[in-house]
């Protein structure tokens, strides 16, 4: 059975260089790869690819 996401809030620090967002409570000790995914079209489709005892963990940067 699938779990429900989970939102864990972070911040963020602003100046005239830019901003910098972080979760310094995230403990990412369960995580062993990180990916960040960029859209080639406006609605991919996309597949489940993963073995099913696998946990995977997705970072959306914007979106629904």
């Amino acid at each position: 059975m699938m779990q429900q996401p989970t939102i864990i809030p972070g911040a963020c620090h602003q100046d005239q260089r830019g901003a910098l967002r972080y979760n310094n409570d995230f403990n990412s000790a369960m995580v062993k790869r990180i990916y960040l995914l960029q859209n080639s079209a406006a609605q991919p489709v996309r597949g489940w690819q993963g073995h099913r005892i696998e946990q995977r963990w997705f970072l959306a940067t914007r979106g629904f």
